[in-house]
């Protein structure tokens, strides 16, 4: 456990320094501008889903409760991941400052929409 903890402060904390945190206004503005910006947007959301499943792998390794439980016949594509991303944003009852970052509104979409039982 303490590892899993230890690799997602690393990785939180080199996606500080490389992007200096993404958050909502950012993300929001990458997107509506498109392009390249998009593009970057895109792999680094994409790299974010990856450091969430090997965290989950290597907690499922250690037996520990998993962050999400994906189901297996579901593919976490970027489509998925910006979709989990729109819809957490938008949602009134959340109320995100723009400030927020979407590491953390992406790690809770995942564990909304694939919780363990």
């Amino acid at each position: 456990m303490k590892r899993t903890l230890l690799v997602l402060i690393g990785i939180a904390l080199l996606a500080s320094q490389v992007n200096a945190e993404v958050t909502v206004r950012s993300y929001k503005a990458s997107k509506a501008a498109g392009g390249h910006s998009w593009s970057t947007m895109k792999i680094y959301i994409n790299g974010l889903a990856t450091a969430f499943m090997f965290a989950n792998l290597d907690l499922e390794q250690n037996k520990h409760s998993m962050i999400y439980c994906k189901p297996e016949k579901f593919d976490l594509m970027n489509e998925h991941l910006i979709e989990i991303l729109d819809t957490n944003i938008a949602d009134k009852r959340l109320a995100l400052p723009e400030y927020a970052p979407i590491e953390g509104i992406l790690l809770q979409g995942l564990k909304a929409s694939f919780p363990c039982k």
